[in-house]
């Protein structure tokens, strides 16, 4: 049997992805880790393969109507901060990225921007 590149991917996500789902204390997650998912693979949404797969209609519907948030920072901000593109401003953006996840995106480009400096320091104390 043949199949696309694209079917190849959906099916190692929905392999892999199950995998996690079904570890998570026989609950089904909460819809923050479907979205977050999301906001980390948007070019890439076999997310809705994988509710239906596993039979998650009421999350998928929700997912459907919900609105990806672009993360409000790149790498040009980084710049006013004197970090020049490469490793450092890939960890820094990466970390930033975190810390806006988990405040359920609502953390601003500026909000984000101030913790900057810390994260800087915090990397060159390694």
């Amino acid at each position: 049997m043949k199949f696309s590149k694209i079917e190849r991917l959906v099916a190692l996500f929905i392999v892999d992805q199950k995998s996690q789902v079904l570890k998570s204390s026989g609950d089904a997650p909460e819809l923050k880790y479907y979205q977050d998912l999301l906001v980390d693979n948007k070019e890439f949404p076999p997310l809705f393969e994988l509710l239906k797969f596993i039979g998650d209609a009421e999350t998928l519907r929700k997912l459907e109507k919900w609105e990806v948030p672009k993360f409000p920072v790149s790498g040009h901000e980084l710049k006013n901060f004197g970090i020049k593109p490469g490793r450092d401003s890939g960890n820094i953006l990466k970390l930033l990225r975190e810390k806006w996840k988990a405040s359920n995106f609502l953390l601003s480009k500026d909000d984000l921007l101030e913790s900057v400096n810390d994260i800087v320091e915090n990397m060159s104390k390694r």
